[in-house]
């Protein structure tokens, strides 16, 4: 699979908490390891058929399975407008984001060393002011911050 531009993992982090929604990304960094995304998809041509909305081009979600298939096939939600049901679209899949529930493993393929970061900025909090008692109450909280903090690492993943 190619490796996900810096500049992505960049753009999806303000969304890690809640969906909002943006332009699609290139489909040259879509990821094809069968995690569901949302999906752009063109529905011009006489092959493409069963839009979720009467658009030439809208939003559904679906998946590239290919590193688990050896396939590289996008299959994803359409509707039959005659019989009134799901069934699965086609079209031409030209832009892609990550669905809400894949967010947060997505970004955290590359969150391991920012984690550790805040985990130590939790730990060292500005001690100005106390008296540094090793091993009191004080730090065991941020002990515990810190730890708390690390305990994310690869938790989504």
């Amino acid at each position: 699979m190619t490796a996900i531009p810096q500049e992505i993992v960049e753009a999806l982090k303000p969304y890690q908490n809640g969906w909002v929604a943006r332009a699609p990304f290139s489909m040259e960094f879509a990821p094809k390891d069968g995690r569901l995304l949302r999906l752009l998809v063109n529905y011009e041509g006489p092959n493409a058929r069963h839009a979720l909305e009467d658009e030439l081009e809208d939003w559904t979600i679906g998946h590239n399975n290919l590193c688990n298939t050896g396939e590289d096939r996008w299959e994803f939600a359409g509707w039959c407008w005659s019989h009134d049901h799901f069934t699965q679209g086609a079209g031409e899949v030209v832009g892609w984001l990550p669905y809400e529930a894949s967010l947060v493993s997505y970004v955290s393929k590359g969150a391991d060393e920012v984690i550790e970061q805040c985990a130590v900025a939790a730990e060292m909090q500005d001690r100005t002011g106390y008296e540094w008692v090793r091993d009191s109450l004080w730090d065991n909280i941020l002990k515990r911050a810190g730890a708390a903090v690390r305990a994310l690492k690869g938790a989504s993943t």
